[in-house]
């Protein structure tokens, strides 16, 4: 993951989004598992992870004007 720089207590501005490229089930859970870990000891805020939740992506893509916004938000979860 690439994070911009930050002052000691700021959170990064940028909006991510978290992927695997994982075979298997086994690995996607295990693998996205870490990743996850690794964003929670960095604080990285939830809200900035477009996919963590369904509120969060469909927020998004409305945001980019996207008419799958409803569609694909209830699709994914």
């Amino acid at each position: 993951i690439l994070v911009p720089r930050r002052a000691p207590g700021q959170h990064p501005a940028c909006h991510i989004a978290v992927d695997s490229d994982a075979h298997s089930t086994h690995q996607l859970k295990h693998g996205l598992t870490a990743l996850y870990a690794m964003l929670e000891e960095m604080d990285f805020p939830q809200e900035l992870i477009v996919n963590a939740t369904r509120e969060n992506l469909v927020r998004e893509l409305k945001l980019h004007k996207k008419t799958c916004a409803e569609k694909v938000g209830g699709i994914l979860l």
